[in-house]
């Protein structure tokens, strides 16, 4: 685990002065955080989310989603929040179509409801949802439902709790 955490805490200092960076920043970040992988990538791609969720899956806390029960390709996208043993937050879009905006949000503070939106920015746009059922809220998916929102109370809680466990390992 040495070395994953090496890389990781590597990862966070590369990180460190961003929030939503460009694809110009993101080459920096690539070439100072993991030289060998801007090679691959050459810069920033889209192939580079997926890579950081697998890069930072141990530090998966968990993730806020928006479905579209009418769409008839299966429409979805999720927001997957990881808390490095830092305190840096990642936040990685996954949607089943190009959205505009950025992929990946950097949260260095711990402000749960700041994280929150941040996370839910990441996959609303300003497109009208029709009819939204909020999961959360125990609302039921009817044939009625264009968009099921879902994952916020969970996250919180878990984002809370990773949010001490953090703290406590710090300490010592």
């Amino acid at each position: 685990m040495g070395k994953k955490l090496d890389e990781i805490k590597k990862w966070e200092r590369a990180l460190a002065h961003y929030t939503t960076p460009s694809e110009e920043e993101w080459d920096k970040i690539l070439q100072e955080a993991d030289p060998k992988q801007w090679e691959n990538y050459g810069g920033w791609s889209e192939d580079v989310p997926n890579a950081l969720v697998n890069l930072f899956g141990d530090y998966y806390v968990d993730d806020v989603s928006m479905d579209f029960p009418g769409s008839m390709h299966g429409d979805a996208c999720n927001a997957s929040v990881h808390l490095l043993p830092g305190g840096t937050t990642v936040i990685i879009r996954c949607a089943t179509w190009e959205m505009e905006g950025p992929d990946v949000v950097i949260y260095h503070g711990d402000n749960c409801d700041e994280m929150l939106a941040l996370a839910w920015g990441l996959i609303r746009t300003s497109a009208d949802y029709g009819e939204v059922c909020d999961e959360d809220e125990g609302e039921e998916v009817t044939e009625d439902t264009n968009t099921a929102t879902s994952g916020g109370k969970d996250l919180e809680k878990k984002w809370e709790a990773a949010l001490r466990k953090r703290r406590r390992s710090a300490r010592g």
